[in-house]
């Protein structure tokens, strides 16, 4: 049996008194100019991950919504200063509606300390295309699968 799925509507954020949101889902990606402290306080210390890092050689994260992706790039600078190039760090992230490589671009410009994850992150970021997209980073330390499309059928 062959299953289509659905076409990528990607998403086209826009921002907005120092808000970056997407009008055409009423929802936002982050509130403020404070985007990375935000993602630190909320997704990194929310989840321990420091604490985890260090006690696990190997690590799976899997997020609903890869959104801007500041929560991957903060994710492998984490790992780095805290593994270096020893063990594996996979990375899943599903995204119904991605945002377009070269808007990614534009917003990645906001946060300069991210610049090279950023860049290499953009050097391979695959195409809008529905399925499974895998990335290696790192020498294959650092693997990014991101699933495009409803996380209902992409599971």
């Amino acid at each position: 049996m062959i299953h289509t799925f659905a076409p990528i509507n990607p998403a086209r954020p826009r921002f907005e008194n120092g808000s970056l949101r997407a009008d055409q889902f009423k929802d936002g990606y982050f509130g403020s100019s404070r985007a990375l402290d935000e993602s630190r306080h909320v997704y990194l210390q929310g989840n321990r991950l420091a604490e985890r890092f260090h006690s696990n050689y190997q690590f799976t994260v899997g997020e609903l919504g890869f959104g801007t992706g500041v929560n991957f790039l903060l994710t492998c600078q984490l790992w780095r200063e805290i593994r270096g190039s020893s063990g594996r760090l996979d990375y899943l992230a599903v995204e119904k509606h991605p945002i377009s490589s070269d808007q990614l671009g534009e917003i990645h410009r906001l946060w300069p300390e991210l610049r090279s994850d950023s860049a290499r992150l953009l050097h391979v970021y695959p195409t809008l295309t529905p399925g499974c997209h895998r990335i290696v980073f790192e020498a294959g330390s650092i693997t990014l699968t991101l699933l495009w499309g409803d996380a209902t059928e992409q599971l």
